[in-house]
């Protein structure tokens, strides 16, 4: 596998950090998508969850990360990686907060019911390969909101309002790249 070191982009605002992986990676040679890069925004005005679900992520209070990857797993690889992403994401909150999340299959993070949490992953794919050209994992967690609107307050909560201490951005922006770079090394992820 080639040495994945992601260059990492920072934005005040975008639209969101899934789109921007892609709007790069379509100027990015073949080795510069092997080397991968990490997006960060402070806010996003179209954040997205899976399917047509809105991530609302127009708070600086939030993380809205993206890694972009040159995989070496199958298309067939991409539910074991969406779960693994997720996990990922658990042992981060759970390191760096000493919150315990669980799951919520296959790409919620929950917290007493309420998600703090969801993972998007977008592949592209050049004809019949079944390679995706890349992927780009999605993060959006809810970090160090001290309220959510009437809408989304019986569904959504932060790690600010499980431990009353706020966090920072670029420590979990970095231990999720970390922990992302992990699992893409186990045998199971290598050509």
């Amino acid at each position: 596998m080639a040495n994945i070191n992601p260059k990492i982009y920072t934005y005040p605002s975008l639209d969101s950090t899934n789109n921007e992986a892609k709007r790069l990676a379509s100027t990015l040679t073949e080795d510069q998508l092997k080397t991968g890069l990490v997006i960060v925004a402070d806010t996003q005005t179209a954040g997205r969850g899976q399917g047509d679900h809105i991530w609302h992520s127009d708070s600086e209070d939030g993380l809205y990360y993206s890694l972009l990857i040159k995989p070496s797993f199958t298309l067939e690889d991409i539910p074991a990686v969406v779960t693994s992403a997720a996990q990922s994401v658990i042992h981060v909150i759970q390191t760096l907060s000493g919150v315990h999340p669980t799951l919520k299959p296959p790409n919620d993070v929950m917290i007493d019911g309420k998600k703090v949490a969801g993972i998007l992953l977008e592949t592209a794919v050049e004809g019949h390969s079944i390679y995706p050209r890349y992927v780009v994992v999605g993060v959006g967690i809810n970090l160090n909101h001290d309220h959510f609107s009437d809408l989304l307050s019986h569904v959504a909560t932060s790690l600010y309002q499980q431990t009353g201490k706020p966090y920072d951005k670029a420590l979990f922006a970095q231990a999720l790249t970390d922990a992302f770079l992990m699992w893409l090394k186990k045998p199971r992820f290598l050509l």
